[in-house]
Order: structure tokens, then sequence, then C-alpha cells
């Protein structure tokens, strides 16, 4: 009876055990699938802030500005309606507020008359200048009496369904633009060390940004342009991407025809080069 009772009892303290063995194997596996949640969850902060100010302090720290001052920033966009577009204009009316509500970077924006007061509404209590002196794109300087020439292109374009001439010349008129921008805010006395052409419906969320893009930071991108380009940092303009072309570019010929790619583009420069 004795020796039964001891069996019985033994199997029930090695059950027992291995019932607190799987218990603890449970309740690391649970507090190793947390840790990991919380270390993937911070690495994509790192990597994917709403504001750079994480960023910067991991790849970009802080460096005293050699000429004591604070960049001063232009950002120019324009919205001209178009007759065919693959947004919606509830979709612009969105952006439009996104981009212009929360940022109170000095911008120049082109509209046309019709549609000053509803860019202005979304830019809500911020000061901007709004620029109604083109009623098309047809109608800034360097594409005027282009019309039949671009309804030529549309032909040659693979979403032609859903573009439209217009909307070819509202990209070739961002230098245009920019630079006239520049010019106009100069003789109003305004000097800018920066500017960038800023698509209208480029910000399609909410966002922490205000002061944006930040001065010091890019006056720190112009600088180290400068360095490893060896060319003045006033001469330089910034193209961000957002992926690389692939190995056969570096050769590319005019032969070649327009770059067809996907790639999304902002554009930036120095004042300096409107006066070239």
């Amino acid at each position: 009876m004795n020796a039964a009772l001891r069996s019985y009892y033994r199997f029930l303290s090695l059950h027992a055990r291995a019932g607190l063995r799987r218990h603890i194997r449970a309740a690391f596996s649970l507090v190793l699938v947390i840790s990991c949640f919380y270390l993937l969850r911070g690495l994509a902060v790192v990597q994917y802030p709403y504001t750079s100010a994480l960023l910067e302090e991991v790849y970009d720290p802080p460096s005293a500005n050699p000429e004591g001052h604070q960049p001063k920033i232009l950002l120019v966009a324009a919205f001209f309606p178009l007759a065919k577009s693959k947004h919606s204009a509830d979709d612009y009316a969105y952006w439009l507020r996104e981009f212009l509500q929360p940022i109170t970077t000095d911008i120049y924006f082109y509209t046309t008359p019709e549609h000053e007061e509803k860019i202005r509404n979304a830019r809500g209590h911020v000061p901007m200048v709004i620029d109604t002196t083109y009623s098309s794109p047809f109608h800034v300087p360097p594409l005027k009496g282009l019309e039949k020439k671009y309804t030529a292109m549309l032909e040659l374009d693979r979403e032609k369904d859903i573009h439209n001439p217009e909307l070819f010349a509202v990209w070739n008129a961002k230098p245009f633009l920019l630079d006239a921008a520049v010019k106009n805010m100069a003789r109003k006395g305004k000097i800018y060390d920066y500017a960038f052409w800023n698509d209208a419906g480029s910000i399609r969320g909410k966002h922490l940004y205000k002061d944006w893009p930040d001065p010091e930071r890019v006056e720190r991108i112009w600088r180290m342009g400068e360095k490893l380009s060896g060319v003045k940092k006033e001469d330089l303009l910034f193209y961000p991407l957002t992926s690389i072309y692939d190995d056969r570019f570096p050769h590319w010929t005019e032969e070649w025809g327009p770059v067809d790619s996907w790639n999304g583009v902002s554009e930036g420069m120095s004042p300096v080069l409107t006066r070239i």
C-alpha cells in the first residue's frame, strides 16, 4: 500500500513539474513575442517617423550653422483644374488641406482666379501668396501655343485614358513657375536661401510637419552636397527619388528618348540658380 501511494505521489509530482514547465515555457514565449513586438515597433519609429526629430537624432545629429542664421525656405505649388484626372475633386480638396493648413513654411501658390478662394480657405489663417496670373498651364509663357503638340504627345502616353495635355503642361511648367515665384518674392523684398517645388497633392495623409522642410537640415544637406561634389552649394539642385533607376541609365543617351519611370520626384534649388 505504501509503495502504491509513493508511486501515485511520484506520478503527481512529475505531472505537476511537467505542467509547471509548460506554463514557464508559455510565459517565456509570451514575453518573447511582446518584446519582439515592441522592438520592431521601435525600429519602425526610427525608420518611418511622423516627424524627422528622432530620425535626425540617429542619422543626422544637429550641427552649428557656420553662417549663424536660420535659412529661409519658400515652397512653390500650383493647382490647375484638369478636364480629366485619375483623382477626384474630393481627393484634391483633402490633400490640399493636409498640405496647406499644418505647414507654416512660406508658400507661393499658383491657381486660376475661380479657385483662389478655395485655396485660401484650405490654407486657413496662415499667410500665403496666391498668384492667379495664369488661368491655364498653357498660358505659362514657355508653353504658349503648344496645345497641339501636347495633344499629339498624349498618344504616346501609356496612361492616356486618364491623362490629358494640360497635365503634361503643368509638369513642364514647374521649373518656370518655381523660378518666377522666387523672382516675384525678391521684387517684394523677400529673399530666400532655398526654394522647393512641392506638388499640391503630394501630402496625402495626417502628419505632424509644421516648419517643413527643416531649415537646418536642408542647410546640412546642401553643405554635404557641396563637400561631396566640389560644387558650390548655391549651384546645386536637389532631386529626391523614391527609388533609383537600374544600371542601364548611367549610359543614357538622348537617342533613347525620355526615361519612363514610376519614380516620384520633388525638386529643390538654391534661388541663386534663377539668376543664371
